[in-house]
């Protein structure tokens, strides 16, 4: 039973880190490359919290280590040029 709950868990945590390196590619951003801008992850965590707390969640998991990145400033321009690009008019 304990084997099928771990397996269970480890498809939910692949799926969440699909989620986010499908949103990341979008934005043209690529983890875990060799360039500056590309957020190396130390802790699987990471993307379940990232899709649980936003952009929250990825400065809380930034301050506690849980990624890096060579050049911040580079990632997040990268991120905020996409959501104004794909940002939906408002009435």
């Amino acid at each position: 039973m304990a084997s099928v709950f771990l397996e269970e868990n480890r498809l939910i945590a692949s799926s969440f880190q699909s989620v986010v390196e499908q949103a990341f590619l979008a934005a043209g951003i690529k983890t875990n490359e060799a360039i500056n801008c590309s957020p190396q992850i130390v802790n699987q965590k990471f993307y379940s919290r990232l899709i649980r707390n936003g952009d929250l969640g990825l400065g809380e998991s930034y301050v506690e280590g849980w990624w890096d990145c060579a050049a911040i400033d580079e990632l997040i321009e990268k991120l905020i040029r996409h959501r104004r690009r794909n940002a939906k008019p408002s009435i």
